[in-house]
């Protein structure tokens, strides 16, 4: 076996990827992959001020959540095609505002996955498979 075929694609991790996002047909996002650098930076400064701030010195499930609504906000989505208001026709534009309402409405749970799925698999992405993704 290559190294190649092994390899991950840490560019695209770090500097982002357009993508399908999963489970919502017709949306691209601009996406970082899981684990790059911001994300283990914020994830850990995050992490420790929730656990100080804790009576009992445990993460919350609300404060899981909170915590992985910021590190996507702030560490991986950058940009987004598709998504469009509720007339179907007329595009919502990318806004960090925007963005961080639909990765903390519950509402919006299934965009929040979506985001976070597509993180997961670019940061599983190998070198490989990305070149041969671009071919098709």
């Amino acid at each position: 076996m290559r190294l190649k075929d092994f390899a991950l694609d840490i560019e695209a991790i770090e500097s982002g990827s357009w993508r399908d996002a999963p489970g919502m047909k017709g949306v691209r996002i601009k996406i970082r992959g899981e684990g790059n650098a911001d994300w283990k930076r914020v994830t850990a400064s995050e992490i420790g001020a929730a656990i100080a701030a804790s009576k009992t010195g445990e993460l919350s499930d609300e404060a899981n959540e909170a915590i992985t609504a910021k590190v996507l906000h702030e560490t991986c989505l950058q940009d987004w095609s598709g998504l469009t208001e509720d007339d179907g026709k007329t595009a919502i534009p990318y806004s960090p505002e925007f963005a961080l309402k639909l990765l903390t409405d519950p509402a919006y749970k299934r965009f929040r996955t979506s985001v976070y799925l597509a993180a997961r698999t670019l940061a599983n992405e190998t070198v490989a498979e990305r070149e041969k993704a671009a071919k098709n």
